[in-house]
């Protein structure tokens, strides 16, 4: 569409003007922020890069690793604030991962990371790594009713001490479930 035209659509003209329309609903509207997108991208990755690429390992780059895989993710966790590897919560965490789906896994991932997909090269290469720190404190003795909250921006999952398995998995299913989507503090 012509800015400067003040042509009247006429049946004659119709299909010429949908064309152009469509053309710039879809291209001229959006060109200046794609063209910023392509800038940003081109400092990070020279476009002479990234016509060596596939289709599927630009994706991967951008979006990371969908598959979520425990064993890798366990490996590369560090524990803080009072818990190790062989704490009942710790475990009892790792067999819940386990038996989620794989749409549940990516769901905590989401939540602890802020991202629905691992980092290339799974934690164990990422700078932030993964961390599950304990909450100590007289109100969260046996875990009572909060829920796990997440440091997104340094792949730090917060877990309350709970007193069984199954407070464990309600707590974090429930927080995963309905607060993985945006910021929030419980």
């Amino acid at each position: 569409v012509n800015r400067r035209s003040a042509a009247s659509v006429m049946l004659s003209n119709a299909a010429e003007y949908v064309y152009r329309l469509a053309r710039f609903k879809t291209y001229g509207q959006c060109l200046w922020q794609c063209r910023r997108i392509a800038r940003g991208l081109d400092a990070v990755l020279p476009r002479e890069a990234r016509r060596m690429l596939e289709s599927h390992e630009a994706a991967l780059l951008l979006a990371g690793e969908s598959e979520v895989d425990v064993a890798a993710w366990r490996s590369a966790t560090k524990y803080t604030g009072g818990y190790h590897a062989s704490s009942a919560q710790i475990r009892w965490f790792w067999e819940l991962m386990e038996s989620l789906s794989h749409t549940d896994r990516r769901l905590v991932v989401w939540f602890a990371t802020g991202s629905p997909s691992v980092p290339v090269g799974g934690f164990a290469a990422s700078a932030s790594g993964f961390t599950i720190m304990a909450l100590d404190s007289s109100r969260t003795q046996g875990g009572g009713d909060l829920l796990p909250t997440a440091a997104t921006c340094f792949h730090l999952l917060r877990l309350p001490r709970y007193a069984t398995k199954a407070r464990l998995e309600r707590a974090v299913l429930l927080a995963v479930r309905h607060g993985s989507s945006g910021f929030a503090t419980l």
